[in-house]
């Protein structure tokens, strides 16, 4: 009966050994589950706590709070950028692609900014001149014009022409369909348009300056019979087209 004893005595152990072990690698599977539970929730919190451009108050992000070079034009919403969003003084020249500015970027009260000393392509520049002198002596007369900037070829007389059918012109252009008030030219071409001029002038035309090719200036020619009045004059408006 002793030994009979002893032998479950020893088994009885044996089951609390075996439960013991059983418990012990439960724990330890329900610690890592655990872990990988809280593993997985961090992962989904993070996912959750992104921050869009909805959820940030305008004016709450400045320049400082931005990488260096961190943001390109792809950031940049197009059209949502204005000239009072950037800090006077700061653009340059190197700032601003060849070609990218026309016309339509300039303020009306802005003077047209040459490329090179060139006028930009599209560009359309214009003027008023007067002539005016006593004198009574019958003869040619000339007035010189200056453009703010380069033409793109030499202002010779196939390309500075007269608008208008006034019979004092001698060198009209069909092509040349503005008005003393509101001058325009093709592109390529001077046109001018005569407001005035003395009764005894005749014979407008438009050409280079005395024999001289010039891409920036052009000249104005007549004839004026003053043997019968002391006063010449003359006043027009042009425009010049880049191409």
């Amino acid at each position: 009966m002793e030994v009979m004893t002893a032998t479950i005595t020893e088994e009885t152990d044996m089951t609390h050994i075996t439960t013991r072990r059983i418990r012990g690698r439960a724990l330890g599977l329900a610690a890592g589950a655990a872990f990988i539970a809280v593993l997985s929730a961090g992962v989904g919190a993070g996912a959750a706590t992104l921050v869009t451009s909805a959820q940030i108050k305008d004016g709450t992000i400045v320049g400082r709070d931005v990488k260096d070079a961190g943001l390109t034009g792809r950031d940049v919403k197009a059209r949502s950028l204005t000239g009072k969003h950037v800090k006077d003084g700061t653009v340059t020249g190197a700032d601003v692609k060849n070609g990218s500015i026309d016309t339509a970027d300039l303020s009306t009260n802005v003077s047209v900014a040459m490329v090179n000393g060139k006028i930009p392509s599209g560009t359309t520049v214009t003027g008023i001149e007067a002539f005016d002198v006593n004198s009574d002596v019958a003869g040619d007369y000339s007035v010189s014009v200056t453009l703010p900037g380069r033409a793109s070829a030499a202002l010779t007389s196939d390309v500075v022409n007269f608008g208008g059918n006034s019979p004092m012109i001698s060198d009209g252009s069909p092509g040349c369909t503005g008005t003393t008030a509101a001058p325009t030219a093709p592109a390529g071409k001077v046109c001018i348009y005569l407001i005035a001029a003395a009764s005894d002038s005749a014979s407008f035309f438009g050409t280079d300056i005395g024999g001289v090719i010039s891409d920036q200036a052009f000249a104005v020619y007549w004839f004026d019979d003053a043997t019968s009045s002391a006063n010449v004059f003359a006043k027009f408006t042009w425009a010049y087209t880049a191409p």
